[in-house]
């Protein structure tokens, strides 16, 4: 195994808690309400070995707009 396997794995930890900590992840404005979460009817490839999703289309909605504005500033 890597030995920077670990540092890897704990940025991006990092980064996905700070993309659910800070904005509001939502369904596209054109797929909202035609999103199926159900993991079985939701794969992208039945037949395929591994099971993988479909493609969604997200948007991020800051939660505190602000604060958004002002990191990005600096």
């Amino acid at each position: 195994m890597c030995v920077a396997s670990h540092l890897a794995n704990k940025a991006l930890y990092t980064v996905f808690l700070h993309l659910i900590g800070n904005f509001e992840i939502l369904p596209s404005l054109e797929d909202e309400g035609n999103i199926d979460i159900d993991p079985l009817k939701g794969i992208d490839n039945v037949n395929h070995q591994r099971a993988a999703p479909r493609w969604q289309k997200l948007r991020f909605v800051p939660r505190d707009a602000d604060r958004l504005r002002t990191a990005l500033k600096a």
